[in-house]
């Protein structure tokens, strides 16, 4: 637990910078589950694992308690950053796709107990790796072990695990929406355990538990066709403006020779998989999305904040077309680039605005009023974007009848009441 004011001081700064932009960064930020009462003493946080570091950003802001981290070694690697993320609430813990020898993680466990033991809170995502897949992967064995060894070796009788599951609209793109929804919480007492001779059947035991309960909380298939199913459902999604038309209508053409003549039942597994959720970010009408007035009477005014944005915007987009890393990182990096690129943006908007007009005294609050239009101009934009898209779809269907008749066939049920 942290006890040096300085670091305390440190925390609460970063948590309420984080929180702020996390509410400008995405859009509809909804919790469901979590305790009315925060938890105290030795707690786990888990949570699955699709969108890279905006994952623990989104389940830490909802704890107002200092809340550390599992973090993969490799981002140690660097003599800076191995200070500082050890500083600053981060515990190196090794992988084996990561090293070519036996792991080594004897020391990161026991600093993990010494720091549960105190009452700490600590966050791990226990599949190991980043990925975006409608499925919970194998959990690792590793939060077993520690809290099994805090309940053997410290000084404490239980340990308590919150787990989360987070599902975002469309994860890398800014004003998506996203929900948390958490588990009711685990508790595992000293009592419970088999003892020291059944150590192993304990790991795997309890690994088992917060794997079934993580699999309760978010979408989970199961299967080939599953996968086909929630994959097809993406194609109802506004996000299709940015994904590959010819492999989503590929996916509906799969879906219909799994499916055969039951396609049109096809809504209720989608619900089973995605949950209402998932369910109610589809929108059966997206394809055939007409030029909204208001679109067509604000185009104007937002093409005229977004140019004022272009440094602002642009920084991230830039970085994260630049950075060679999974797709998976895309929020990641617009997400810190953003951090860095807004106050740049606003001393370039004042360089520029400040020969025109002079320092006068309305020219930094318009400034900053630009920089409070942002998101919502950027949302008109994307609107906008997605008409576009929607007469491309359509202009694609147009030019394939027998395309063009599975995906009436697969839109008809949405167009119904899915309940």
């Amino acid at each position: 637990m942290l006890r040096n004011p300085l670091l305390i001081a440190v925390y609460y700064f970063l948590y309420s910078l984080v929180k702020t932009i996390l509410r400008g960064y995405y859009r509809n930020i909804r919790t469901e589950g979590f305790p009315t009462k925060e938890p105290e003493g030795p707690l786990f946080i888990l949570s699955n694992h699709p969108n890279a570091l905006m994952d623990p950003l989104v389940i830490v802001s909802q704890f107002r308690r200092p809340v550390f981290f599992l973090a993969n070694a490799g981002m140690f690697r660097h003599p800076f950053a191995n200070w500082f993320l050890n500083t600053f609430f981060c515990i190196p813990i090794e992988r084996p796709k990561d090293v070519g020898r036996i792991l080594s993680n004897a020391d990161s466990f026991r600093r993990s107990r010494e720091h549960l033991e105190s009452g700490g809170a600590l966050y791990i995502a226990p599949e190991g790796t980043c990925y975006r897949e409608y499925r919970i992967r194998p959990l690792k064995t590793g939060t077993a072990r520690i809290a099994l060894d805090l309940l053997r070796v410290g000084h404490v009788d239980q340990a308590n695990f919150l787990i989360a599951g987070i599902h975002y609209a469309d994860p890398p793109s800014f004003r998506s929406r996203f929900f948390v929804r958490f588990a009711p919480m685990i508790t595992l007492r000293r009592e419970e355990l088999s003892g020291p001779e059944g150590h192993w059947e304990d790991v795997i035991n309890l690994t088992q538990r917060l794997e079934q309960t993580m699999q309760s909380v978010v979408p989970h298939t199961v299967g080939e066709l599953d996968t086909i199913l929630s994959q097809s459902a993406e194609v109802f999604r506004p996000a299709l403006r940015k994904s590959n038309w010819v492999q989503r209508l590929y996916t509906m053409r799969d879906l219909m020779n799994a499916k055969g003549d039951d396609a049109p039942n096809w809504l209720t597994n989608v619900k089973r998989i995605l949950g209402e959720e998932g369910l109610s970010s589809m929108d059966p009408n997206w394809l055939n999305r007409p030029a909204h007035w208001r679109i067509a009477l604000f185009a104007p005014v937002v093409l005229w904040v977004l140019l004022h944005h272009i440094l602002i915007f642009g920084i991230p987009e830039l970085l994260r077309r630049l950075s060679k890393v999974d797709k998976v990182y895309d929020a990641t990096v617009r997400y810190l680039s953003a951090i860095i690129s807004y106050p740049i943006g606003l001393l370039v908007l004042h360089a520029i605005y400040h020969p025109m007009l002079g320092q006068g005294p309305w020219l930094w609050p318009y400034l900053v009023l630009i920089l409070l239009l942002g998101p919502w101009s950027w949302q008109i934009g994307q609107a906008i974007l997605d008409l576009m898209a929607s007469i491309h779809f359509r202009s694609i269907m147009g030019r394939n009848p027998v395309w063009a008749e599975r995906l009436r066939l697969l839109i008809q049920p949405l167009t119904l009441d899915p309940s």
